[in-house]
């Protein structure tokens, strides 16, 4: 995959923070521009891979060297899923990370990312991005974020969530799925967009689950163009209208 210019990549800091407290206390990455810092924030909801995979975390410095700070919290808790497991394990393992854990460990990055930005005095400029599991929880968290907290969003692939998350979902979004992938039917996608006013969803032909992040060599240019349209979109939604 291309990257962004170099020069402006070596502004960019990365930490390891902990946030937090008892058992709510979770990890996260964060990548901070530092040279052309545009003041907007993006919480990252990864897939069931985790924060501490190579190709999240560097989608997190690609996006943060066009200006953005992204918060990458651990929704696995320490324990993501492994391609080296049977897949005959991964249900047993869905099951050892409930849906109300997860929505906490999002929570607690979200209040801590937001108290990041109002300290920098950037008030409403947070976004949100998922991959695959991430993307479904991102439909999730919008449909009840009730402060408004969230912008816009951008998800790709979402996987295992309702099309009636629509129904309470104010803020654009972009949704963004390969014609061919079996985990996120491109109808439902659609589908979903149309329900939200503003909202649009990109569908790129011959393409399966996971081409924008974990992209093969056949991918390579559908997955450059897939991050030029949420580089864009983010800039449109966060930064040019503020």
């Amino acid at each position: 995959m291309a990257h962004a210019d170099e020069d402006e990549c070596e502004l960019v800091s990365r930490l390891e923070l902990t946030m937090g407290e008892g058992d709510d206390k979770i990890d996260a990455y964060l990548v901070k521009a530092m040279k052309n810092n545009n003041g907007s924030a993006i919480l990252l909801l990864t897939d069931v891979f985790g924060f501490n995979n190579n190709d999240t975390r560097d989608f997190a410095y690609r996006l943060s060297c066009f200006g953005y700070n992204v918060l990458v919290p651990d929704l696995c808790q320490g324990i993501p899923w492994s391609k080296d497991r049977p897949k005959s394990e991964y249900e047993d393992w869905r099951a050892g990370h409930p849906s109300e854990r997860v929505e906490k460990a999002i929570s607690t990055a979200a209040r801590w990312l937001k108290e990041e930005i109002a300290t920098a005095g950037t008030p409403k400029k947070l976004g949100l991005l998922g991959f695959c599991f991430g993307g479904g929880r991102v439909l999730e968290v919008l449909a009840r974020d009730t402060e408004q907290l969230f912008a816009t969003a951008v998800s790709f692939y979402p996987t295992r969530f309702e099309e009636a998350v629509a129904e309470t979902i104010y803020v654009p979004i972009l949704l963004i799925a390969g014609e061919k992938d079996d985990l996120c039917p491109s109808e439902k996608v659609q589908s979903v967009a149309r329900q939200i006013k503003g909202s649009k969803a990109h569908i790129y032909p011959d393409r399966g689950h996971a081409f924008a992040h974990h992209p093969s060599s056949d991918d390579d240019e559908d997955a450059e163009k897939a991050f030029a349209a949420m580089k864009a979109w983010f800039y449109e939604k966060l930064v040019s209208c503020s």
